[in-house]
């Protein structure tokens, strides 16, 4: 079929290179006209002596002679050796313009008429025949790498091009899975063609594997072009795929390291183009978090504290993404850092559903175990120079928990006596907060209990 084609698209691609021919001639006469015109008139200096007779006072005065006066000026007169390059000049400039009115040859438009209509036909033996599909598909392809500068530049070869692509890609393309994988590539390797491509890129359809595969690709070359990682990330509805595939749930925890790995990738401080492309990425964590909340709630809190203790070959997270975290877990309410925390925090543990009892103790323990061991890793300088970017977060995490966990303590024992009470809360606290003051205990080589 291509072979038969083959004319038109050599019709096609001929009529265009004529066409860019020409228009880089229209722009020579107008780049050479602008040269020429400012030298259309030259300056001619033009001197004039006029000579003027002494006439004296009376008879007697006799003068030497008459006085000669000198005019001297500058005077502009017309080039006619430039005066005939630019009338030559304009009436190419005419004639060129004529031949741009004129409607494209007739062999032309028949091409792009036979091309149209053996889609067509493409299009309608695929609902009984199904082995064209691989035909189309081809097309397709064969189709986008004529989308040259010379078809760009001519705007009729690029529409009727555009157009086949368009039902082509309808047709034979969009939302079927085998393809998502050869269009992602192209997508990533030729971001100037996306345009076409794009459209018909729609991995919710793909499974589970391929869908996870295609983010984690996308957000491996995801600083090349923020644009195209974007416009690409923007295809994955995260909501609807949780809901209609059921993903596995390691094959979840797999795609929450890939988000935050995306995360850090973009660091503490994404840049200016990046920052619909971090918002994105945090709307699909928070989307994995709330999926069968809490069931992923410690796996998030724990890759969220390691890419906030990052070593020099990785980036910290931003910390708005803690911000989303805390203000998911204190919804309704939403936390302000630039207010005071205290009356925050309280309002939030007596509000807060989303933690059970169990959940906050847990919480706790978590809490208290990672800060210990990264005090114990960095031993005297405490844990300041590897959280001091986050602080104020983590001081709000913290206070969260631990105000939740008094209030969720004191609901699960109606009626003990403080002091009961006490004993029960103290210890968990007690660790929570521990690694931020206890000292170092060098000669145990460990940190004192």
């Amino acid at each position: 079929m291509f072979k038969s084609l083959d004319d038109i698209f050599k019709t096609i691609s001929k009529f265009a290179r004529e066409h860019n021919l020409s228009c880089s001639e229209y722009k020579t006469l107008d780049c050479m006209y602008q040269e020429l015109v400012p030298q259309l008139y030259i300056s001619v200096i033009n001197k004039v002596k006029k000579q003027v007779t002494c006439s004296g006072p009376n008879k007697s005065s006799h003068c030497s002679g008459p006085a000669v006066i000198t005019l001297q000026a500058k005077e502009a007169r017309m080039n006619e050796g430039i005066r005939y390059q630019i009338d030559t000049n304009r009436r190419n400039y005419d004639t060129l313009l004529k031949k741009f009115l004129l409607p494209p040859a007739q062999h032309v438009c028949v091409s792009a008429v036979t091309l149209l209509q053996a889609i067509s036909d493409l299009r309608a033996k695929l609902v009984n025949d199904q082995s064209t599909l691989e035909m189309g598909v081809e097309l397709f392809y064969y189709i986008l790498n004529l989308l040259t500068e010379e078809i760009n530049n001519y705007l009729p070869g690029k529409q009727l091009y555009s157009q086949c692509l368009q039902v082509l890609g309808q047709s034979h393309l969009h939302g079927r899975e085998f393809e998502h994988p050869r269009l992602l590539n192209n997508i990533l390797e030729k971001p100037e063609l996306k345009v076409y491509l794009l459209p018909h890129f729609v991995p919710v359809n793909s499974g589970t594997a391929n869908f996870i595969l295609m983010y984690s690709t996308i957000c491996e070359k995801i600083l090349e072009k923020y644009d195209v990682a974007l416009a690409l990330l923007s295809k994955f509805d995260v909501h609807f795929w949780l809901k209609t595939k059921n993903p596995k749930l390691a094959q979840r925890s797999k795609f929450i390291n890939i988000l935050v790995q995306a995360l850090q990738t973009l660091g503490f401080e994404p840049h200016a183009d990046s920052a619909s492309l971090h918002t994105l990425l945090r709307k699909h964590l928070i989307c994995m978090l709330d999926h069968q909340f809490p069931e992923h709630f410690g796996e998030i809190l724990m890759v969220l504290l390691k890419a906030s203790n990052c070593g020099m070959d990785c980036g910290y997270i931003a910390v708005s993404v803690w911000l989303d975290f805390l203000n998911y877990l204190s919804k309704p309410i939403e936390l302000n850092m630039s207010l005071p925390l205290r009356d925050q925090i309280r309002l939030y543990a007596q509000k807060q559903r989303l933690l059970r009892h169990n959940e906050l103790l847990e919480t706790a323990s978590l809490l208290s175990k990672h800060f210990m061991q990264e005090r114990f890793q960095y031993g005297l300088y405490g844990l300041y120079p590897k959280t001091r970017n986050y602080v104020e977060v983590f001081m709000a995490f913290n206070g969260m928990i631990g105000h939740a966990l008094v209030i969720s303590t004191l609901n699960m024992h109606p009626g003990v006596l403080g002091d009961s009470l006490c004993e029960i809360i103290w210890p968990y606290v007690r660790d929570m907060f521990s690694p931020c003051f206890e000292h170092a205990s060098w000669s145990f080589g460990r940190f004192p209990l």
